[in-house]
């Protein structure tokens, strides 16, 4: 359901029917990269649960392996079909977010990805435990909106077909302004998730770096700072 939504907001925005055509280079990469980052995370157990590797069905999915393996595949896409990355990217950013604040519901169904233990009120209770935990996918997926209404205002807006001229802005801003809101709320996260893998607090921090001196260095002279 995240995949198919976040894919025609995307198509939607760019006003480009072949976002569909682009769902598959970027989808399967995708989770071949999510799938490597979590190996790479649990290879404690995987190096002796070698044929396990492959079994996706079994869970173990890593969020930032899968923006670069969808980055990978976009990047393939653009050079055959000779579209410009940068480009696709800001309108992969809008709908990327919905996407994530869609699918990070998995997490409940499936009992997993909460917390430290809190008594508010909004705590999911885990019965095998006894007790209950921050739902740190409900924060996720409320995050994922947000990041979602901000950078749709980064983009030209559709309205009954018409397209309205957006803010200004450089190719590839968008998608960097994603990259640095998304990683801020998921570097905050981690210090509430029970067995945090300290790579992704770095690569959360790297990633909020480097995406505002992309947008400071690239925006600098505009001193009105229209892009907050």
């Amino acid at each position: 359901a995240g995949i198919i939504m976040g894919t025609w907001v995307a198509g939607r925005v760019a006003h480009k029917k072949d976002a569909w055509d682009v769902l598959p280079w970027v989808v399967i990469p995708g989770v071949i990269g999510a799938r490597l980052y979590h190996v790479i995370d649990w290879w404690w157990y995987y190096r002796d649960h070698l044929s396990l590797i492959p079994a996706v069905w079994t869970g173990g999915l890593g969020i930032f392996g899968g923006i670069f393996g969808g980055i990978l595949g976009l990047w393939l896409w653009c050079r055959r079909h000779q579209q410009k990355l940068v480009e696709w990217l800001d309108f992969v950013a809008v709908g990327l977010p919905l996407g994530q604040a869609i699918g990070r519901w998995g997490n409940y169904f499936n009992q997993e990805l909460y917390g430290l233990k809190t008594d508010l009120p909004w705590g999911i209770y885990i019965q095998a435990a006894g007790a209950r935990f921050h739902p740190l996918f409900a924060y996720e997926s409320l995050w994922d909106l947000v990041v979602f209404a901000v950078v749709s205002l980064r983009l030209p807006r559709f309205h009954s077909g018409q397209v309205r001229s957006g803010p200004a802005g450089r190719s590839g801003d968008v998608f960097a302004l994603y990259l640095g809101l998304y990683s801020l709320g998921r570097f905050g996260l981690e210090w509430l998730r029970l067995e945090s893998w300290p790579v992704n607090k770095i690569i959360s921090l790297g990633l909020v770096v480097l995406s505002w001196i992309w947008l400071w260095t690239r925006n600098k002279r505009n001193l009105s700072f229209s892009w907050f």
